[in-house]
């Protein structure tokens, strides 16, 4: 199992962090989120500020951008990095789609992702080729473009592609056309053992040979319970922990524990505003499940432990360790 370091910092601090995490030799892979910034814009600067170090989308929102726009943009990511991009894509919810993005929901948006997907792959192989793409789909069509708007093909071959997958639905369709799939912080061995790989696992019976092993890559909520900020940030896991749980789309990840009346509970305090009394409600066989904490000096043993078997990467925020 690799381990893999998460941003969340702002977009002046991501040049430094990025050395250092390379320097660090504990990581192979850096990932940025969808949130405060354009993660295409914070690839550049890891692909600019690093040398070795893999880096990619963990996640970009699709269906909020052009599948031309992500493809031209991945494919020169691939070329400035040397072929060190992975582009990871997720759906969001509906209302941040339509109420964010003013871009439209599919009325089928598992479908939506996987044609999404194959237009992507379209795309590249025409960029390489120098070929007008002619995809015809349900949710997106490309049949237009010229030498003026093509990406020059380079040497590294397309970036590999995958998706965030939470439901069964969509994790099924990962392990039928992603190359990776990025799974939740907000998960627990449970959930993972009993809904996410039997989900993958039927994807999977499905999937074009061609397309490789399929990478499982994790996020972990971690405390360094040594660390000076082990209180603030034990503070800090616990509202995010506790805002997820409020969430309709992860009722299924408490459910595994028999956790359905929190969410109900969690979630009126949420449509409330009170965020601050959520994290109190919290039980700790919960949090003993969603969060490793462990000092500083073993706390990547912990990691592996918890997730030795079901993760090929995980990703941690790798602050005690710089």
């Amino acid at each position: 199992m690799l381990f893999d370091a998460g941003y969340e910092g702002s977009l002046s601090g991501l040049a430094e962090w990025a050395g250092k995490v390379e320097e660090s030799g504990l990581f192979d892979a850096a990932w940025v989120s969808d949130t405060s910034n354009d993660p295409f814009l914070l690839c550049q600067v890891i692909a600019h500020s690093t040398s070795s170090l893999k880096f990619g989308t963990n996640i970009a929102v699709a269906f909020a951008r052009s599948p031309y726009c992500v493809a031209q943009t991945s494919s020169n990511l691939a070329a400035l990095s040397g072929g060190r991009f992975t582009l990871g894509l997720g759906t969001q919810v509906r209302a941040h789609i339509s109420k964010r993005f003013n871009t439209t929901w599919p009325d089928r948006p598992v479908e939506a992702l996987e044609e999404y997907v194959r237009l992507l792959r379209h795309l590249f192989d025409c960029f390489q080729k120098r070929q007008t793409p002619n995809f015809r789909g349900e949710h997106y069509s490309c049949t237009l473009s010229s030498p003026v708007f093509t990406p020059d093909p380079h040497p590294h071959g397309p970036p590999a592609v995958g998706f965030s997958a939470v439901g069964p639905h969509i994790t099924a369709a990962a392990g039928r056309l992603a190359e990776a799939v990025f799974l939740h912080p907000f998960t627990h061995r449970k959930f993972i053992e009993e809904v996410t790989l039997p989900a993958l696992r039927r994807g999977q019976s499905e999937r074009d040979p061609g397309l490789g092993k399929l990478q499982l890559v994790g996020s972990c909520f971690t405390i360094a319970t040594d660390s000076p900020q082990a209180e603030r940030r034990r503070a800090g896991t616990l509202e995010r922990l506790a805002f997820y749980a409020s969430t309709p789309n992860y009722k299924k990840v408490l459910a595994c524990l028999g956790l359905e009346d929190l969410h109900q509970e969690l979630h009126s305090l949420s449509r409330q505003g009170r965020w601050k009394e959520m994290s109190q409600l919290l039980p700790q066989e919960m949090i003993e499940q969603c969060v490793v904490a462990a000092p500083t000096n073993r706390l990547l043993q912990a990691v592996q432990e918890r997730f030795e078997g079901l993760y090929d990467r995980v990703v941690i925020e790798p602050g005690p360790f710089l």
